[in-house]
């Protein structure tokens, strides 16, 4: 492509987003609420190790309460379709261009998984920073709070007495319908509350349970109402690991060239949680077994 053309392009970029030639970071994130958050939670290591003025986030509409947890963010801009291919190619991790925010994008996807990296480390890697580097804890605002009890009380939920079940994922392999069910029906005979968290409201497929939708704002508020989440890994794991909750994460079986899921996505390893109780599943578990201590 032709230097002329290459400008051309810029500019009709940097207009789309309103751009201005500002010392700032630009940081796209066009995958999952997972990577979404991680690099929203590495805002404030990347202004203090790397310096610039602001950090301009730019996502999903339906992922745009994410940057709004973070302090550090001063800017947030939704997008509604991307050519990828092209901005990478133009793209640079420099302070006032717009750079997509996930080690895949820039030959980076072998190092998560190598000798222990995780997800984390690999964002450290892209985004060319200590190790030290820290991710901020997300800031719930107070109208999400107040929502989310407002919204808990109309599902008829009990506070500290609910478990919500998240049994979806994007990346990862769900698991038998009969293995939520069976949690679900013994969690009923201890006296709880079980609600499932869907993606759209109102469509639930495990039996005997509430279904639940509330926006990722009131995720951690919704949470910690309940006390009590169980959740196939996935990226909402990430969003409320800082909840203050009962957390149990299940990981599939299902192994990369790199290693397994929970290699690759823990949250203790990755430092997001330092009280969920993660469960790994492989081909030879006993999942009677696996259901017993997740529900002890």
């Amino acid at each position: 492509m032709k230097l002329g053309m290459i400008g051309i392009i810029w500019k009709i970029i940097l207009r789309k987003f309103k751009i201005t030639s500002s010392q700032g970071w630009k940081i796209i994130m066009p995958h999952g609420i997972g990577d979404t958050y991680l690099v929203c939670a590495l805002a404030n290591s990347i202004l203090e190790e790397k310096g610039g003025s602001c950090f301009t986030a730019i996502v999903k509409e339906s992922h745009a309460d994410i940057p709004k947890m973070f302090p550090s963010i001063s800017t947030i801009l939704v997008y509604d379709k991307l050519n990828l291919k092209r901005i990478n190619k133009l793209s640079k991790l420099k302070k006032g261009y717009p750079f997509i925010g996930h080690p895949w994008h820039h030959g980076l996807g072998y190092v998560i998984g190598y000798k222990g990296l995780t997800l984390l480390d690999g964002h450290r890697i892209l985004f060319q920073l200590s190790e030290r580097a820290e991710l901020s804890l997300p800031v719930i605002k107070d109208e999400w709070k107040k929502n989310a009890l407002q919204r808990f009380k109309n599902y008829g939920l009990i506070q500290g007495k609910t478990v919500i079940l998240v049994p979806e994922a994007v990346t990862l392999p769900v698991m038998d319908k009969a293995i939520w069910e069976t949690i679900a029906r013994l969690l009923k005979e201890k006296g709880y509350i079980v609600a499932v968290n869907v993606p759209c409201e109102g469509i639930n497929s495990i039996q005997e349970t509430i279904p639940i939708w509330f926006p990722l704002g009131e995720a951690i508020p919704m949470a910690e109402l309940a006390g009590w989440v169980i959740a196939l890994r996935s990226g909402f794991c990430d969003l409320i690991a800082a909840a203050n909750c009962r957390l149990d994460v299940i990981y599939p079986p299902h192994k990369t060239l790199q290693g397994t899921d929970y290699d690759m996505f823990s949250l203790l390893k990755m430092g997001l949680s330092t009280t969920a109780r993660e469960h790994i599943v492989t081909e030879d578990s006993d999942i009677t077994a696996v259901i017993k201590q997740i529900l002890e």
